[in-house]
């Protein structure tokens, strides 16, 4: 008999030996996990399941600890079983979706650092605007002050879409109200997003903004705790 630990629960589980090697799902925490040799379950002290997230191939990929199929190295989310990982440990699956209530505050520290930002662009364009405004035509509009405005408009517009593109595709795969509530912004396989995805994921926020509301609240049931805009993009909101 092989006797071995679950990683993910710790619950003692025990199997015959012809079983080494395979994938079974853990009866405690439900997660799939290997089953270890018998030598390596009884005679080691290192966990077979640890995962060295610098033992990648020298072609950028990485074994799936869970189904053992060959992923990218940078992955955090297994594509073929959905697996969640990060920093080469293992993450559970279906809790890591970021809850609506968790990106509702990342939205909402988003937006007081965007509108102290677009509150400065107003205020210095608001007083050229005066300044060039012609004194003895108030019942007229003022074409350089109707110009002036339309740049205001879009340079608030870009600003806007930068910051959440920029960050969502760096690095750090999260904005700062994100980082701050401890989430990022993944694709549906679990990569790292393009500049060009998360894009097209920030624009596609003005269908989500449609009809009260809806494309956001919709977030607080779908399965995968998406929005609109995610599933049009094909992203995710998770935890780190």
């Amino acid at each position: 008999m092989i006797s071995f630990d679950c990683p993910n629960c710790g619950k003692n589980l025990k199997t015959k030996e012809d079983k080494a090697g395979m994938k079974s799902r853990c009866p405690g925490c439900s997660e799939v996990i290997q089953i270890p040799d018998a030598d390596a379950a009884g005679g080691s002290d290192e966990n077979p399941y640890a995962y060295d997230s610098g033992s990648g191939a020298s072609d950028g990929t990485k074994e799936c600890p869970a189904c053992g199929e060959s992923i990218k190295a940078e992955a955090v989310k297994c594509k073929f079983c959905g697996e969640m990982l990060k920093g080469g440990r293992r993450r559970r699956g279906a809790a890591e979706y970021a809850g609506f209530w968790q990106r509702f505050c990342a939205s909402f520290i988003d937006g007081l650092i965007l509108g102290a930002v677009n509150f400065v662009i107003q205020l210095g364009l608001g007083g050229a605007m005066v300044a060039m405004a012609a004194p003895g035509n108030q019942g007229e509009p003022n074409p350089a002050v109707l110009a002036l405005a339309f740049v205001a408009w879009i340079v608030q517009v870009v600003i806007q879409w930068l910051y959440h593109a920029i960050q969502e595709s760096g690095e750090a795969q999260a904005t700062i109200g994100k980082r701050a509530l401890g989430l990022i912004v993944t694709d549906i396989d679990g990569q790292r997003l393009s500049f060009g995805r998360a894009t097209g994921r920030y624009f596609a926020k003005i269908l989500s903004s449609l009809i009260c509301l809806i494309g956001f609240i919709m977030a607080a049931f779908t399965e995968k705790k998406q929005a609109l805009h995610d599933m049009l993009a094909g992203t995710l909101v998770v935890r780190k």
